[in-house]
């Protein structure tokens, strides 16, 4: 038998053998629930879920925080390094722009302050307009009270009603045969001449009366009228002159100035810094900075899982009603953090993380788990901010922390 025949014979038993045994298997499958008992009860029980595994992602509690500027400008001086602990309010970092923004500040400043010291001027000009007005109305009104008394009229009326009375008892005398030569015509002419001159003096005096009582009057109207002006244009000036605007511009030019300087906006820490001094801003962020204060683990559940977790809305929120375990592992760890669920996100979506396993599904959906890691993996995980961690949530009550 050559070696040709053996290989020959080995592979056709080979072939007859799997025939047989698929004719054997096609058997079986066809027609063996018609003879079998079928599974039992213990085999059809689904075991009760114990662990939800996820992936998450070490963050600050509060998030972090990209500090950045308008794109273009120049960062002459950056004044902190990664690892710096800053307050808020602190400066990061000075901008090319801030010479430029400071002078426009002093410069809108010094508007205001000029604006508002000839607006001073000019209200303390109207002010004293307004004394003037006054003083003169209360010298015309002083004036009109020191304008010849209504008595002295009345004494030269009684003066001419006395020469009249005379001129009577003249012409009486001298229509009496008796005494007609002892009144001479002359001096009748110059009683005549006597009443017609205080009829003048009389006329003379009311219009003199009646022309300074009338000036008095306009010169109290006038002064009136002048301190009425004056109060008007104080009003106005009052009303129309722009402070409000230069207030505004001068607060607009300090906020450019105070944007010239980039701020911390909170206390943290300097996680990482984009630029180096001397480069320009573009869209990417200055640096990176976080309070490390506490830290939490965000994991990405799938949505087929989120059922398994009880949960109650406090204030908006989804929270667990019971304590739910957590365990999170990766090869940066020495070993695993602790902690447990404090909230359940309800928005679902794409997940964020790569899952590590090649073979996983890239179409899932899932939701936000924040979980609070125990006090004592705090100090680790801030070492390990953003890091990817497997996270197990455990959903045993009695799971020891």
């Amino acid at each position: 038998m050559t070696i040709r025949r053996f290989f020959g014979l080995v592979l056709f038993a080979g072939l007859m053998f799997a025939l047989g045994y698929g004719a054997h298997y096609g058997y079986r499958h066809e027609f063996g629930s018609s003879v079998s008992s079928g599974p039992t009860a213990a085999e059809l029980q689904v075991p009760t879920q114990t662990e939800i595994q996820a992936q998450g992602r070490l963050e600050p509690a509060g998030g972090t925080i990209a500090v950045s500027a308008l794109p273009g400008e120049e960062v002459v001086d950056l004044r902190v390094q990664v690892g710096h602990d800053v307050n808020a309010g602190d400066e990061l970092a000075v901008l090319g722009s801030r010479r430029i923004r400071e002078t426009e500040h002093r410069l809108a400043r010094a508007r205001e302050r000029n604006a508002q010291a000839q607006l001073a001027s000019e209200l303390a000009l109207s002010e004293q307009r307004i004394q003037a007005a006054n003083l003169a109305r209360r010298q015309a009104e002083a004036r009109k009270k020191a304008l010849p008394p209504e008595e002295l009229a009345q004494v030269m009326e009684k003066r001419r009603n006395l020469a009249v009375k005379q001129l009577e008892q003249l012409e009486q005398l001298n229509n009496t045969p008796a005494t007609s030569n002892a009144i001479s015509d002359a001096e009748l002419e110059q009683q005549r001449l006597l009443i017609k001159q205080l009829d003048a003096e009389i006329l003379q005096r009311r219009n003199e009366a009646e022309a300074a009582i009338t000036a008095q009057q306009l010169a109290v109207e006038a002064a009136e009228v002048e301190s009425t002006t004056a109060r008007l244009s104080m009003e106005g000036l009052q009303r129309s002159h722009p402070r409000e605007v230069l207030h505004q511009t001068a607060e607009l030019a300090r906020l450019a100035a105070e944007a010239s300087s980039v701020k911390a906006p909170r206390g943290g820490k300097i996680l990482d810094i984009y630029i180096r001094q001397g480069e320009r801003v573009s869209n990417t962020p200055i640096l990176l900075m976080a309070n490390l204060d506490q830290m939490d683990c965000v994991a990405e559940v799938h949505e087929a899982n989120l059922k398994t977790i009880e949960t109650t809305e406090v204030n908006g929120k989804l929270v667990p009603e019971r304590r739910y375990a957590v365990t999170m592992n990766s090869i940066a760890l020495d070993r695993p953090l602790t902690g447990e669920v404090r909230e359940v996100g309800r928005l679902i979506g794409a997940p964020k993380l790569r899952d590590p396993n090649p073979l996983a599904r890239t179409d899932q959906r899932t939701a936000q788990v924040r979980i609070t890691l125990d006090d004592d993996c705090l100090e680790r995980a801030r070492k390990l901010v953003h890091l990817q961690v497997d996270v197990i949530i455990h959903l045993e009550e009695n799971k020891e922390k």
